[in-house]
This record gives C-alpha cells, sequence and structure tokens, in this order.
C-alpha cells in the first residue's frame, strides 16, 4: 500500500484541536485556529480520487486504439481500401478519436491537479499538527508560569511569537490552496462543459458493438455489405 493511503485528517484534526486548546492561554492563536480549522482534509481521499480520473483516461486511451482496430479489420474484411477509406475515416472515425485524446488530456490534467492538493493538504496537515503541538506547550507554560511575576510575561510573549509567526505561514499555505482548488474547479468544470465524457462514453459503447456509423442518423456504407431497408438487402 502507498503512503497515500495512510495520510488521513488525523493530523490536521490533531493540529487545530490542540491550537484550540493553546487559545484559552494565548488570544492572539485564535486566527490561527481559525486556519487550521480550514486545512482539515483527507488527502488519502483526494489521491484516491485522481486515481480514478487516471483511469478514466486509460479507458479513453484504450477505447481510441479498440476504435482504431475495428475500422481496420472491417475494412479488411470488406477490402475496402484507397480515397474511400480516407474520407470516411476523417469524416466519422477521427471526430470521436479526437475527442478521446482530449477526455484523456483532461483527466489526466485534473489527476496532476488533485496529486498536487493531496501533497500541500498532507504537508499543511503534518504542519499544523507540529504547530498545535508548540503551541499547546506554550500555553501550558504560560499557564505554569501565570502566578511567576515576571516569567509569565515571557511565556505570553514567546507564545505571542510563535502564533504570529505560525499565522503567517498558514496564510501562505491558504493561498497556495486557493489557487490549487481553482485550478481543479476550472478543469472539472471544463470537463462538464465540453461534454466530453458523455461523448466518449458513446464512443465505448459504438465501439464495443464494433458497428461503424456516420455523424448523422444514417448508418455507414460498406461496399459489400448489406444495408438493412434497401430494395433486396437484408432487413435489420
Amino acid at each position: 500500500m502507498a503512503i497515500s493511503d495512510f495520510i488521513d485528517s488525523a493530523p490536521s484534526v490533531t493540529g487545530a484541536g490542540l491550537t484550540t486548546y493553546a487559545c484559552f492561554a494565548v488570544p492572539s492563536a485564535i486566527p490561527l485556529a481559525l486556519m487550521q480549522g480550514a486545512v482539515i482534509s483527507d488527502p488519502a481521499e483526494i489521491w484516491r480520487a485522481g486515481a480514478a480520473h487516471t483511469d478514466l483516461a486509460g479507458k479513453a486511451n484504450t477505447t481510441k486504439s479498440e476504435i482504431t482496430q475495428a475500422v481496420d479489420k472491417r475494412a479488411s474484411a470488406d477490402n475496402w481500401e484507397g480515397n474511400d477509406k480516407n474520407m470516411f475515416v476523417q469524416a466519422n472515425v477521427e471526430p470521436y478519436k479526437s475527442a478521446l485524446d482530449q477526455t484523456a488530456q483532461t483527466h489526466d490534467g485534473i489527476n496532476d491537479a488533485l496529486s498536487t492538493l493531496a501533497k500541500v493538504y498532507m504537508g499543511a496537515g503534518l504542519l499544523s499538527l507540529t504547530i498545535g503541538g508548540i503551541l499547546a506547550a506554550c500555553a501550558s507554560g504560560v499557564i505554569a508560569c501565570s502566578w511567576i511575576p515576571g516569567a509569565n510575561v515571557a511565556a505570553e510573549g514567546a507564545a505571542t511569537a510563535a502564533a504570529e509567526t505560525s499565522t503567517g505561514v498558514f496564510r501562505t499555505i491558504l493561498s497556495r490552496l486557493a489557487l490549487l482548488i481553482s485550478k481543479a474547479g476550472k478543469l472539472l468544470s471544463s470537463l462538464k462543459g465540453q461534454g466530453i465524457l458523455a461523448l466518449a462514453g458513446a464512443v465505448e459503447f459504438w465501439s464495443a458493438k464494433t458497428g461503424l456509423t456516420t455523424t448523422g442518423a444514417s448508418p455507414a456504407i460498406w461496399p459489400g455489405v448489406a444495408q438493412p431497408g434497401q430494395p433486396g438487402q437484408a432487413p435489420a
């Protein structure tokens, strides 16, 4: 099993919880706790979603190969070659293959975006856990020194500095995550808007049946093959 199967939401949840505890003694940690709550996620699920898109890209590439093989096999069986075959392929096969190429590229792009997003979320979760532990220790120190004049001021100052530094780090992480989420969202919207999945699904069904159809409602006409519905031809 890959490491991506084990990196779940535990680090980010624990880190946010520890920082929330620290807020009771270190009020300046409150903004940080809110930021850490915003990065709570399950990177393993994001990786699995990306892998699913990789599988879809593979199916699109496989379907493209099957279409080519089906056309060549049918053409060879009917001794059909030359300009007629080339014209048919350009008009009725290449558009599907081009759409499948676009499908594969889009799904691969989504996988890349999700993988990067998962890595950043994983890093943010581990960092959140580390920072949460530090701030919790600082908060415990503030509480322990609260009755010692001078020591309590030093402890509060150290805790406040740690919280402010960590807040700056998390602002940068949140900006990075916002950009990655936006990129992934645009890719998914593009996929939906172009209707590539629907087209790829239709082509996969078309290929599985190994029947050749045109882009319109009329069937493809192959030399030497009986056409249903024509006088003297075999019925459908």
